[in-house]
């Protein structure tokens, strides 16, 4: 004999106790995020987490659930952005400079050879990578490089020291005789 459960109706749960929250996870990424697009889907693949875990489990915070997930989310989407992003030289002159990361273009620019300029950074471990590109490409202090991953500000300062320091180490162990 076999017993059939029926399917457990998440509409009326999500707009009951996940939806009601929408402006509240809007205004969070809007503090986090540039592109509104990129809101939209972040918002997207939030819900469709959250209701994976209430497959699994009863939710008893869902607003504070949602935060979470919409942070970590964010998170993979600039991993994933920045795992296999190959970028010229010619990109890292034209950003503009700060003080606290002249050394570190510095360094990346006097690599002519992309290939071995695209290695040094993927080689890099997941968290020096994610910093060193947020304040490369997105230029940002290190305070909103902190609030955006979850870390402190004295831990995004080690990180760039540690991804500058294993990039010399990488460009010497490939001949290349850096000024910096």
């Amino acid at each position: 004999m076999s017993y059939h459960t029926p399917k457990y109706d998440f509409t009326e749960w999500f707009e009951n106790e996940v939806r009601i929250y929408e402006p509240t996870l809007r205004a969070f990424l809007k503090r986090h995020e540039k592109e509104a697009a990129d809101i939209d889907d972040i918002m997207q693949e939030t819900y469709r987490r959250i209701i994976e875990v209430k497959k699994r489990k009863p939710i008893h915070s869902p607003r504070g659930l949602l935060i979470a997930i919409a942070r970590n989310v964010s998170r993979d989407r600039v991993r994933e952005k920045y795992a296999n992003n190959t970028f010229s030289v010619v990109e890292l002159d034209e950003l503009p400079v700060h003080d606290d990361e002249s050394q570190v273009i510095d360094v990346l620019t006097q690599v002519e050879d992309v290939s071995v300029l695209t290695s040094a950074v993927a080689s890099l471990p997941d968290r020096c990578r994610e910093v060193l590109m947020l304040k490369i490409y997105n230029s940002l202090p290190h305070k909103d490089i902190a609030r955006q991953m979850g870390i402190s500000v004295n831990t995004v300062e080690t990180q760039l020291a540690r991804a500058l320091k294993k990039c010399r180490k990488y460009f010497k162990n490939k001949g290349y005789k850096l000024e910096v």
